[in-house]
């Protein structure tokens, strides 16, 4: 195996959260899942955001605009214009014992006693700042002091979501973060240190599967890490529960059992399952379904009839595109309206008793342009509703 010249700042944040993470980056990628397009989408959402962050420094701006992988040419790019003595430098690229990152925006300002200094703007797509971001500006803090350059402060440039448009003016939040970052700079340091000795080793850390695998992003190579899982892996189990606090308390719960190699569904001890996890157990176990015939029963008499059944798909943008609407807003573009003919309240008998009679006739619209589809959908939304029955 070949050591790399350059580790970038992304893997090295992959490292942080798992060594193994950033071995397997290194050495053997291939066993990495594929992209989704839900993971490239928000990719593509993170690069508007980032264009639309540099938009903000309108003042003798240049970009580093060269290839991903092609480090030296955007280390020597990034020389060039602070030569220059360029203000504002998109995707400024530095790099310190072997790692290399990407500033998003490096900003060249006097400090109170007319020294010229530098300002670090990290741009995220998120709507607050995280500890994660923090420990990324940090990162890149440590780099660019042990180059010599002057960091007067750092921030985050973070997506405002109470912006509505056409109105963009206060779509970004810029936060000071400096003292987090310098406060963070050395323990992220040692954590780099470690992280460039273990790759040099080219010894792939023995790491079991652990919280870290989905915290703070999930893991490209957990299928690999968790090959060992059984069919009926704990980890198929849900909460059940309706609040997400009680789902980050039962996830926890799972962890301990792996820990007591209690692994698969059939182990769980009744005693920590509720009522609804001890039926999604046995229906594990013993393979077959669990229909709740009188609880249904019970919950038709209550609708009124005919039953319309009513599904939506909707976006929800970074960068809204439509009079008033706010960042990450969902907005509807689609819906399936299912009306049950021949259906009547006898169902719900006929169902206590394992029968169902009567069809569902569907009706569908998709907003095919690029206007805003809210309109339009609620006005045949209406028609096809009738206001007859109840929505499903």
């Amino acid at each position: 195996m070949k050591t790399p010249s350059y580790l970038s700042k992304t893997k090295m944040m992959a490292g942080m959260q798992c060594p193994k993470n950033l071995f397997l980056q290194v050495y053997n990628k291939k066993l990495a899942a594929p992209i989704t397009a839900a993971e490239q989408m928000i990719f593509d959402q993170g690069n508007l955001v980032g264009e639309l962050a540099q938009k903000e420094f309108k003042k003798d701006t240049a970009l580093v605009n060269t290839a991903y992988w092609d480090f030296k040419g955007a280390l020597t790019k990034t020389e060039e214009f602070i030569l220059q003595g360029k203000k504002n430098i998109f995707e400024a690229s530095f790099s310190y014992k072997g790692i290399f990152a990407r500033v998003d925006i490096l900003e060249k300002v006097q400090s109170s006693d007319g020294q010229d200094v530098w300002n670090l703007v990290e741009v995220k797509s998120g709507t607050k700042v995280k500890d994660e971001n923090v420990k990324d500006v940090a990162l890149q803090l440590w780099i660019l002091e042990n180059l010599g350059y002057k960091v007067q402060s750092c921030y985050l440039m973070h997506i405002n979501n109470q912006c509505v448009f056409p109105d963009m003016s206060n779509f970004f939040h810029k936060q000071d973060i400096t003292a987090r970052a310098q406060e963070l700079k050395d323990s992220v340091a040692n954590s780099i240190i470690e992280l460039k000795q273990m790759v040099d080793s080219q010894q792939e850390p023995e790491v079991d599967i652990g919280p870290h695998c989905n915290a703070p992003y999930e893991c490209k190579f957990k299928a690999h890490c968790g090959k060992h899982l059984p069919k009926d892996s704990i980890f198929l189990l849900p909460s059940m529960e309706e609040y997400d606090f009680k789902e980050e308390a039962w996830k926890k719960k799972l962890w301990g059992f792996y820990k007591k190699n209690i692994i698969e569904i059939k182990d769980i001890p009744e005693g920590e399952l509720n009522a609804k996890q001890q039926i999604a157990k046995k229906v594990h176990v013993q393979d077959q379904s669990y229909i709740h015939r009188q609880g249904i029963a019970a919950d038709l008499k209550r609708w009124q009839w005919p039953l319309q059944y009513l599904s939506f798909n909707s976006i929800n943008p970074a960068v809204p595109f439509w009079e008033g609407v706010r960042p990450y807003e969902q907005i509807p573009f689609q819906y399936t309206v299912g009306l049950g003919q021949g259906l009547g309240q006898d169902l719900g008998q006929g169902l206590s008793q394992g029968l169902g009679q009567g069809k569902v006739v569907y009706k569908n619209y998709l907003h095919n342009d690029s206007k805003d589809p809210r309109l339009a959908l609620a006005e045949q939304l209406v028609e096809d509703l009738k206001g007859e029955g109840s929505i499903a």
